[in-house]
């Protein structure tokens, strides 16, 4: 276990494994496989760590794989639905070597290239959510205007049973009526 500044605590793929049920390989390939919903780095000799804040993740990719038999593209989709967080990944070697090398303006600008990269990813999940959710009420609308109709036509057909009951027993007063008064008084 080892933590760094921002109190991140980070677990190695062995210990993630006695937690999750699964063997450590499949702790790494689960990494590399859905990288962007879980937060790892690698050490020396293939070394996997990952946050504690992804155990959840790869409990609920493990649950899927295993008892449902999800494949792969659903298991995106399904976490995507559900929310679970999602990371950008950087190489900071890579980053290191070039801001090493440039001057301090060209510095600037590649960290105001990630900042945009960062707001528009963000901006992306946030319509993402939002078109997800708009579908979802277009979805109730749709079913409470189908209980709607139901229930109009419901109230339809039994206002025309009874007004064809009262019309046939307007028919028998109206005959009854026809009849003679002394007729009336005399069948009762």
């Amino acid at each position: 276990m080892i933590r760094e500044k921002y109190e991140l605590i980070w677990l190695s793929a062995e210990d993630i494994a006695k937690q999750v049920g699964v063997s450590s390989m499949t702790i790494k390939r689960n990494c590399n496989t859905y990288e962007e919903f879980i937060l790892f780095k690698q050490g020396e000799k293939n070394k996997y760590y990952i946050s504690s804040e992804c155990v959840g993740v790869l409990k609920f990719i493990n649950k899927l794989r295993n008892k449902k038999n999800v494949p792969h593209k659903e298991i995106l989709e399904v976490l995507d639905k559900e929310g679970f967080k999602k990371y950008i990944a950087v190489d900071m070697e890579v980053v290191q070597e070039n801001t090493s090398k440039q001057t301090f303006e060209q510095t600037m600008f590649t960290l105001d290239e990630v900042r945009k990269i960062v707001a528009e990813e963000l901006e992306k999940a946030m319509e993402d959510q939002a078109n997800k959710k708009d579908e979802q009420i277009m979805y109730l609308m749709k079913e409470i205007q189908d209980l709607k109709r139901i229930m109009i036509e419901e109230k339809q057909a039994i206002l025309e049973i009874d007004s064809s009951e009262q019309q046939v027993n307007n028919e028998e007063v109206q005959e009854i009526k026809k009849e003679s008064w002394w007729r009336r008084m005399w069948n009762r």
